[in-house]
């Protein structure tokens, strides 16, 4: 499966409003790449790297990009099931981790 495949497809979350794939997380195992978990928001539009660095450029941008994706989520691959074009969280939205990288304190 292609990370493009995934980006932009429905999450539905037990309690929660309807969610998106934001972004897909991946990491190396025997020297291929696999899907660790998808970054889930509200929104479709994705966070362009936003996320992984702790400076993110002018202030102004900073404050869009921690407003629109305030409610975004990492959801491990081990929570989610692919249910045709839709991807279902096995557990409640709550308890799945804000990203820290959008933490609005981290200075």
């Amino acid at each position: 499966m292609r990370a493009d495949e995934l980006i932009g497809r429905r999450v539905h979350a037990p309690g929660s409003r309807r969610r998106y794939v934001i972004d897909v997380r991946t990491r190396t195992e025997d020297g291929r790449l696999v899907v660790d978990g998808l970054i889930v928001g509200r929104h479709h539009w994705r966070m362009f790297g936003h996320e992984h660095r702790r400076e993110h450029g002018p202030i102004l941008m900073r404050r869009i990009v921690e407003t629109l994706h305030r409610d975004t989520r990492y959801a491990p691959w081990g929570d989610l099931e692919l249910d045709g074009d839709t991807v279902r969280l096995t557990r409640d939205w709550d308890d799945l981790p804000h990203l820290p990288g959008l933490d609005a304190s981290q200075g």
